[in-house]
């Protein structure tokens, strides 16, 4: 019992790390759209939209 409360423990632990690291990503897009002068991006079902990519093309 104690080896699978254990288990419960770091698999809270990771999916608390996994959903800091989506937050963060998340926050870097922002913080690079807003760098970039406002593109718009979506993160929907963590996927980054062509947004970003369409602008680049248009841009270079």
């Amino acid at each position: 019992m104690e080896l699978y409360q254990q288990f419960l423990l770091t698999e809270d632990i990771l999916k608390n790390i996994i959903n800091d690291a989506k937050q963060n990503i998340q926050a870097t897009f922002k913080e690079i759209t807003a760098a970039l002068g406002g593109i718009e991006t979506h993160v929907d079902d963590d996927v980054l939209s062509e947004d970003i990519e369409k602008q680049y093309v248009l841009h270079n």
